[in-house]
C-alpha cells in the first residue's frame, strides 16, 4: 500500500508542477494538491492557497493504485481512468486527463 500512497504524492507534484508551467500563477492564485486517506481510497484534493478554496480533484484506490475521476466530494465515477501502476499520467492541473 505505501507503493500506492508514494504513487499518489507523485501525482500531486506532478499536478503542481502542470500548474506552475501552464496555469494562471499570480502568488495570489497558486493551488496546492493534498491527499485525504479514507477507508479505501486516496482522495486528491486541490486547495487553492489564497482562498483555503477545495475541490476533489480525483480518487486514487488503495489496494490496486486505479485512478478515478471525482463524481462527487465523496465518490469516485465509475469506471478506472488510469493504474498508476504504469507510471504517473502526462497530467494536467484542470483534470481533462480523466476523461474518456
Amino acid at each position: 500500500m505505501n507503493d500506492v500512497l508514494a504513487l499518489t504524492q507523485e501525482l500531486c507534484g506532478a499536478l503542481e508542477a502542470n500548474y506552475a508551467k501552464t496555469g494562471s500563477c499570480a502568488s495570489w492564485n497558486s493551488r496546492t494538491y493534498v491527499i485525504e486517506t479514507g477507508r479505501t481510497y486516496y482522495k486528491v484534493v486541490m486547495v487553492e492557497t489564497s482562498t483555503g478554496n477545495r475541490s476533489v480533484h480525483a480518487f486514487v484506490e488503495k489496494t490496486t493504485g486505479l485512478l478515478y475521476k471525482a463524481a462527487s466530494w465523496r465518490s469516485p465515477a465509475k469506471g478506472a481512468r488510469y493504474d498508476l501502476n504504469n507510471g504517473v499520467p502526462a497530467v494536467d492541473w484542470s483534470g481533462g486527463y480523466l476523461y474518456r
